[in-house]
């Protein structure tokens, strides 16, 4: 794996890496500027430049940014977050909408165009697994510089979710080279660990539910069996020893109580369906109604569907809608291609995870990257994992 960072895909894109890096270090590690999302200080300044910067590099390098509202699956998203960008006219921060829904649409933006360049599914996932491996060294330090290490992480929890539930769809003994073998290995027992590590309640049930889908789609029929096995294991627990084991399983440290509330989401979820029916179809402003309730001060809607409904109205919904929808039915069409029965099922993960934590429509994150990602993926495996361009390969 270390040989890809020398591979010359890499070295054509340092810059446009690197601009990714420092942009990933500035959220997980000058986080001053992340609370509350709304004042502008030197760390919001420098995301900026950042950001400007890498607009800069794929406009001189003929980045078609059209693309994004074209290819699928990504395309409906696109425009969800264009809309986005445009609620800066009625938001009640205009800026801040804007802005935060443009950091999504220059995301896929920079994902495009570089797995774009990639000549084969394998070196793509290569790719992704080092992105991965980056984002979890950063995570471990950004903890341990902390006077009490506490690796709860939702947006952890989001990318190692993604990355077990892909790793374990995709695993085929019979069909996977020595080398997709062992990549895939280390992303389930690597997504598997830091998913324990970091004990997010919505990405284990996100989990859960992909695990459940894998029992019909997984690519080979050891994983069917295996995810079937685990599946009735759980029922079986739970019939002999009751609905503690599934507290314990799937909300360690929690109580009944607080999972019934939503862990104090159901205040937040009860007032922002309260105050979108006053501005009931265009809303309050891409991520902007989360950040002006009375009851509780949040950034987060904790509910992507609610975050929609809130921030961008029945219009917003009726694109959600479509986006989620052409999304997945492009994914299941073309899941004989390689590589998109695992993006199936970690869509699937991540899409009830979204329940819980708004990282599809809020501000970019570790996590909104992980989601973005796997709709780039879903767009590579379409043009490089057809069967016959796989058979093609192999016999050249």
């Amino acid at each position: 794996m270390l040989n890809f960072f020398v591979h010359p895909l890499v070295r054509k894109n340092r810059l446009l890496l690197s601009l990714c890096l420092l942009w990933l270090l500035r959220i997980m590690f000058l986080r001053q500027g992340n609370v509350g999302g709304v004042a502008i200080n030197r760390y919001v300044l420098l995301q900026i430049v950042i950001e400007l910067w890498l607009l800069l590099l794929l406009a001189v390098r003929g980045m078609d940014f059209m693309q994004i509202f074209r290819v699928r699956p990504l395309r409906w998203f696109s425009w969800l977050y264009l809309l986005g960008v445009f609620s800066g006219f009625w938001s009640l921060l205009p800026l801040m909408s804007s802005y935060f829904a443009f950091q999504n649409l220059l995301a896929l933006a920079v994902l495009l165009y570089f797995f774009r360049q990639v000549e084969d599914l394998f070196q793509a996932e290569k790719f992704l697994f080092c992105a991965a491996s980056v984002i979890l060294a950063m995570f471990f330090i950004s903890c341990w510089n902390m006077p009490e290490p506490d690796f709860h992480s939702v947006s952890i929890s989001t990318v190692s979710g993604a990355l077990f539930l892909y790793s374990a769809a995709e695993y085929d003994p019979a069909e996977c080279s020595v080398a997709r073998r062992r990549l895939l290995r280390i992303g389930i027992v690597g997504g598997l660990l830091m998913l324990w590590l970091t004990s997010s309640a919505g990405a284990l049930v996100g989990v859960a539910c992909g695990v459940v889908a894998m029992t019909f789609l997984a690519k080979s029929r050891v994983m069917r069996l295996t995810a079937g096995m685990s599946v009735a294991g759980i029922l079986v627990a739970y019939w002999l020893c009751g609905g503690d084991f599934l507290l314990r399983l799937l909300f360690p440290g929690k109580s009944w109580l607080s999972v019934q509330t939503g862990h104090g989401r159901m205040r937040v979820w009860t007032e922002i369906l309260e105050r979108a029916s006053e501005r009931p179809w265009f809303g309050w402003g891409y991520a902007c109604l989360e950040r002006r309730l009375e009851v509780v001060y949040t950034i987060d809607t904790h509910n992507a569907a609610l975050g929609v409904l809130g921030n961008l109205g029945y219009v917003g919904c009726a694109l959600g809608l479509v986006a989620l929808l052409s999304s997945l039915v492009f994914m299941f069409r073309r899941r004989g291609f390689v590589g998109m029965r695992g993006v199936l099922i970690a869509m699937i993960g991540a899409l009830v995870n979204s329940n819980s934590s708004n990282f599809i429509v809020g501000k970019a994150s570790v996590a909104s990257v992980a989601f973005q990602s796997l709709l780039v993926l879903g767009c590579v495996c379409g043009m490089l994992g057809a069967p016959e361009r796989q058979k093609n390969t192999s016999e050249s």
